[in-house]
């Protein structure tokens, strides 16, 4: 059997040098590293983000020995990263087909949002709490009301949106790839 690798390159941020990386349908590596088998890879995970005009995408791909990130931001319209995103999603489809995909931003920035609701949540009962006990007027506590209570319910909205224990259903591959 004859191993062919096709390769394509990226950029990972919009200032940033091209990488290569070589894939084929037995696996992949990055141009210069180790070859991973994709019968070895244990667990796939793929985010994305905007953030003002530049968007970006991330592919982690655990294997046994270690973990192979495609990450990158780009100018949006600019169709390089999610063809290059399809094209390894395309190749591991066909290696191993029904695999699954976690989607999502990941386990520490839903941490750190959790923890940022939790902030926000208890820093708008302290304020409420600490107006209370201090006997202000009625009309200072009215004027103070509302940024009080979006406080609390930024924090509130968060908390429950970024539990950290839930668990979030996988994707397979097949759909995700339609989805980008």
């Amino acid at each position: 059997m004859r191993l062919e690798l096709q390769t394509l390159s990226y950029r990972p941020g919009l200032i940033r040098a091209p990488v290569s990386l070589e894939i084929g349908e037995t696996g992949m590596r990055h141009a210069g590293g180790a070859f991973h088998h994709w019968t070895d890879l244990t667990g796939v995970h793929y985010a994305s983000w905007r953030s003002g005009r530049v968007r970006g995408a991330k592919l982690v791909l655990t294997f046994h020995s270690e973990q192979e990130v495609i990450a990158a931001g780009f100018a949006p319209g600019d169709p390089a990263i999610p063809v290059l995103m399809k094209t390894v999603l395309t190749e591991l489809a066909s290696a191993r087909p029904g695999m699954s995909v976690q989607v999502g931003a990941g386990k520490g920035l839903e941490w750190a949002m959790f923890v940022i609701g939790v902030v926000s949540a208890l820093l708008g009962l302290g304020i409420l709490g600490a107006a209370l006990a201090s006997g202000v007027s009625t009309a200072r506590l009215m004027g103070a009301a509302l940024p009080i209570l979006l406080l609390g319910l930024v924090g509130y909205f968060l908390l429950v949106a970024y539990r950290p224990w839930r668990d979030v259903p996988p994707v397979p591959v097949e759909q995700l790839i339609a989805d980008l």
